[in-house]
């Protein structure tokens, strides 16, 4: 293996550990830590930021959302996705011909305070994206993990 894939299949293990970090503490933080978590795995698409695989039991996030937007893009996104899981987990489905944003979708997404702007069927990212959730007892985002992100994406364009 080339030093270049090596490093990048280093980084990605490195946004994977710290995507599962997030969602088991969002699972916790909401009194949903019983509920087995879906696997997270990194996906390339054109299309979707995420996606939720029902059958397969995983949640997909972009390798390019963590590239080009800021952290709490991705932990929206990672959210908007959990909501469709915790969803069909708990059977939150009135009827089962629901659209995927519908009212269930919606409730369990407010249930542990995803931002709205993140509950819509296309998330449309911007430069600045809101907090995806508000949680007093967390300290603001590690300046520390900005700087390593911005190292990343700087490794990644020089390795085209």
């Amino acid at each position: 293996m080339t030093d270049r894939k090596q490093t990048l299949a280093e980084l990605k293990s490195a946004w994977l550990r710290h995507l599962n970090l997030d969602y088991r503490n969002l699972l916790w933080r909401n009194g949903l830590a019983k509920i087995p978590p879906a696997a997270l795995e990194l996906m390339k698409d054109k299309k979707h930021w995420g996606r939720w695989d029902e059958n397969k039991r995983r949640i997909l996030i972009n390798e390019d959302l963590i590239l080009e937007h800021p952290w709490e893009a991705t932990l929206g996104i990672l959210g908007h996705e959990a909501a469709h899981k915790l969803v069909s987990d708990l059977g939150g489905f009135e009827d089962r011909r629901e659209e995927p944003h519908g009212p269930a979708f919606r409730k369990m997404g407010r249930r542990f305070g995803l931002d709205r702007f993140y509950l819509k069927a296309c998330v449309e990212l911007k430069d600045v994206c809101p907090q995806p959730w508000v949680a007093p007892d967390l300290p603001p985002a590690d300046e520390g993990f900005r700087q390593i992100l911005v190292k990343i994406k700087k490794i990644l364009a020089l390795s085209g």
